[in-house]
């Protein structure tokens, strides 16, 4: 088995000989230092034909010029050093460019629009460039809830944006469809002018392709002219996009495509976009379920139906989702007004399962959601009740006003009602001069509803003439 890759050892060894005298002079040692004929073989490129020698250049890794004509056949170990100096001179601009042009060749790291920017320079941009660095620039500004006008402004005065402008817009008659709609997106999500010629050249092209466009690239056009200001071009593109939206509900066979149309239907669509979801809750899967809470909660529809199919399949794997996501779900039956007890009680009975889990004031921010729904979870209430009193001095004036709030919407007291009014009257003493006058009417207000009467602090009501008349609507209402 051995005897078989000696020819070819032979040949590769005379190929190394007709080659630099860096490599000649190097090729020694390389002998020597391995240990066996098929070590070395593995150290190298597969065999090149003889044939062929003359016409391959031979390069190193860190070289960027070919070999010179052959009567020059030497290169001086200076000018190999010279090139790798030059290479490690500019490594930091080329990974930075690898990073946004190949994110597949190494683990992708999250860059900023400016880093973004940062690559894009030099004389020379390719078309892949270019669209490169729109899709980075794109993704992280939809990933970017809310971006400052400061950032934005760091954004659109970089040296290079300008140039980035330009390149897009002469780009754009021949930009794909879906760089055509990332491109909008990214210069209106930075507040360039409509009325430029850039924005202009890129929402007539969107105009002349609109029946072209697939459905994720529609929700990213519609997301975009929501964010202009109305007229008469914009205003044509809306109009088209809501026939586009109702003419492809029917064949939308992706759930999270559905999803994000629901987000831009008008609201004459809701319903048909309803019945569509029904026919396909069997497929969700339970991201997309808690998705569509956060879906019909941004478009304010109760969908009763709807959630309630949605809910049945949370209920059942409750544990698959994050403390964060749990908050956000009792967030999203709040604010559409959902009331659900087994949802509500499969929360509170999950907490409490996991309760080494959760900070004490995710739990405050569950609690608040359930008692706007009137929803009163007592384990959890009286779990907290207790953390409260163990560690008084962690009550601030933002969390002593949501305690005093919870406790008296769900009219609940835990079983050392005591102990757990006087750390809140405890509390209160010490925080009052801190809060604005209206906070501690609040306080003062929702405390009275638990049965505690805080003598110093409505002293201090008392004291102020602006809330006088306030304070005397209180107490007309609620006997002390």
């Amino acid at each position: 088995m051995h005897n078989m890759p000696l020819p070819y050892l032979l040949r590769t060894v005379r190929l190394l000989q007709s080659c630099q005298s860096y490599i000649r002079g190097r090729l020694p040692s390389i002998l020597r230092t391995s240990s066996s004929s098929s070590g070395l073989l593995l150290t190298h490129k597969p065999w090149t034909p003889a044939s062929t020698v003359t016409s391959i250049p031979f390069r190193f890794f860190n070289q960027e010029t070919s070999v010179i004509a052959e009567e020059n056949n030497t290169v001086s170990e200076s000018s190999v050093c010279d090139s790798a100096d030059h290479s490690h001179a500019h490594s930091g601009e080329d990974s930075l460019k690898a990073d946004v042009q190949n994110p597949s060749t190494h683990p992708p790291r999250k860059l900023s629009c400016v880093e973004v920017l940062d690559a894009f320079s030099g004389s020379a941009y390719s078309q892949h460039e270019l669209y490169d660095s729109i899709k980075s620039m794109w993704n992280v500004l939809a990933n970017s809830k809310k971006l400052k006008s400061s950032d934005k402004q760091l954004i659109t005065d970089h040296p290079n944006f300008s140039t980035l402008c330009y390149e897009v817009m002469k780009s754009a008659p021949s930009m794909s469809n879906k760089f055509l709609v990332y491109s909008l997106n990214v210069f209106v999500s930075l507040k360039v002018n409509q009325k430029t010629r850039l924005v202009q050249t890129l929402l007539s092209i969107c105009q002349q392709r609109l029946s072209s466009l697939k459905v994720g690239e529609i929700s990213i056009l519609a997301n975009s002219l929501k964010m202009l200001e109305s007229n008469k071009t914009v205003d044509i593109l809306n109009s088209g996009v809501c026939l586009l939206i109702e003419l492809k509900c029917e064949d939308i066979k992706d759930v999270t495509l559905l999803q994000n149309l629901m987000r831009i239907a008008p609201t004459h669509l809701r319903q048909k976009f309803e019945e569509k979801a029904l026919q396909m809750v069997d497929r969700f899967t339970v991201p997309q379920c808690l998705h569509m809470f956060s879906v019909l909660a941004e478009v304010n529809l109760h969908s009763e139906s709807l959630l309630d199919a949605c809910s049945h399949k949370l209920i059942d794997c409750l544990d698959e989702l994050s403390c964060r996501r749990i908050i956000s779900l009792t967030g999203y039956c709040s604010k559409l007004s959902y009331f659900n007890e087994k949802l509500l009680s499969a929360i509170g009975d999950n907490i409490m399962n996991n309760i080494y889990m959760w900070e004490k004031w995710q739990i405050s921010a569950v609690l608040t959601s359930m008692a706007f729904l009137r929803f009163r979870y007592v384990p959890l209430l009286d779990y907290f009740a207790d953390k409260i009193i163990e560690d008084v001095e962690s009550l601030k004036t933002y969390n002593l006003m949501t305690v005093s709030k919870v406790y008296s919407i769900v009219n609940h007291l835990p079983e050392e009602r005591g102990k757990f009014l006087e750390t809140l009257n405890t509390a209160l003493d010490s925080l009052m001069n801190s809060m604005k006058k209206k906070d501690l009417l609040r306080t003062v207000y929702n405390l009275c509803l638990l049965g505690l009467v805080p003598a110093a602090a409505i002293q201090k009501l008392l004291e102020d003439k602006s809330l006088y008349s306030e304070f005397v609507n209180f107490l007309l209402h609620y006997p002390l």
